[in-house]
């Protein structure tokens, strides 16, 4: 199917006409639908149909999931019922959803006021509507219907990789915002203050030793891969290791960057090794104080010092994470921890 169509059997331009024949058959020429108000490219909604109500707010109308599935024209025609009836409802609702809409607004306006009186970076990027099942708004009674479409707050805060970021959060009445954002404060306030300290010490990432390593040994350039997992959090490279293809994948939390790396015989999760295959079920405790030796065939892993061993369904090696090495994202400058204290 189609990526871009909610239905393999029939165009969105179909599927809009439909709609449209269903609205003239009901008397509601007066109600307009249009080709031009899908999305299609939200991921997850492959028809979601901004519907206009009053001048400046949407409601994102949905169908169901069987839609997909839907291979005749009797089928697609009850979805296309669907959105017929909540055109028509959307219609007659347009003034209290716009109050609804306000009054939403209000409330976070004040709620995120108080919070950056307070000292937290949090910011009201949008209010509008969550999107909604079409067949919920098909009740005979507009206001009834109307009731089903909660209010979408969304908020610019700190993410937990310490790079701004989005969240929706979704309401049913007004005074639901506070409750809401409860959670997003507080989380707001420990990742400033996690980056308060970065900047007071003048970087933005601590890198492990393995890590950079891994980026040294497959020929890439530590700097813009460091950075990129600055800017998007998560980086995943394709690489070779004994002649063939392999993963490794940076993930950045709190400032701090781990790897996770499929090796021929074995796999890094950034905080234990295990071994993969017939060696999984060996025992590897008598390893622990030594370097991994010719047990794992890659010479970032080679030379590290087992640290412990804990058993998991498999023995999982702990190696010295304790070297660490300070990423500055400006100038994409790598030092040691030392280098700041000397």
């Amino acid at each position: 199917m189609d990526s871009k169509r909610a239905n393999g059997n029939f165009s969105n331009r179909e599927i809009i006409s439909m709609i449209r024949n269903r609205l003239d058959e009901a008397g509601h020429a007066d109600v307009t639908v249009s080709r031009l108000w899908i999305d299609e490219d939200t991921v997850g909604y492959p028809f979601l149909l901004h519907v206009p109500v009053g001048a400046e707010l949407t409601v994102p109308l949905r169908p169901r999931e069987d839609i997909a599935y839907a291979n005749d024209a009797e089928a697609i025609g009850r979805h296309a019922g669907h959105f017929a009836a909540a055109l028509i409802n959307l219609k007659r609702a347009e003034k209290m959803l716009g109050k609804y809409a306000r009054d939403v607004r209000r409330a976070a306006v004040s709620e995120i006021a108080a919070a950056r009186a307070e000292g937290l970076d949090i910011l009201l990027e949008r209010v509008g509507f969550k999107p909604t099942y079409a067949y919920h708004l098909t009740h005979s009674s507009w206001k009834e219907a109307a009731l089903h479409i909660l209010g979408e707050v969304t908020v610019r805060h700190t993410s937990f990789y310490l790079r701004p970021e989005t969240s929706v959060l979704w309401v049913e009445e007004p005074a639901d915002v506070a409750r809401e954002l409860e959670d997003l404060k507080e989380e707001q306030r420990g990742r400033q203050d996690e980056v308060v300290e970065l900047e007071a010490r003048g970087f933005d990432l601590e890198v492990d030793a393995i890590t950079l390593d891994l980026l040294n040994a497959h020929g890439l350039d530590a700097a813009a891969v460091l950075r990129e997992v600055w800017k998007e959090q998560c980086v995943n490279l394709r690489v070779e290791d004994r002649g063939r293809e392999t993963h490794l994948s940076l993930v950045s939390f709190s400032g701090k960057v781990t790897a996770s790396f499929e090796l021929e015989n074995a796999y890094w999760n950034g905080e234990h090794l295990w071994f993969t295959g017939d060696e999984q079920a060996k025992d590897y405790k008598h390893l622990v104080g030594q370097p991994l030796g010719e047990s794992v065939r890659h010479p970032v892993f080679a030379s590290r010092r087992v640290v412990d061993v804990v058993h998991r369904h498999a023995d999982h090696i702990v190696l010295d994470l304790s070297e660490k090495v300070l990423f500055d994202a400006d100038t994409g400058r790598l030092f040691r921890e030392e280098v700041l204290a000397a």
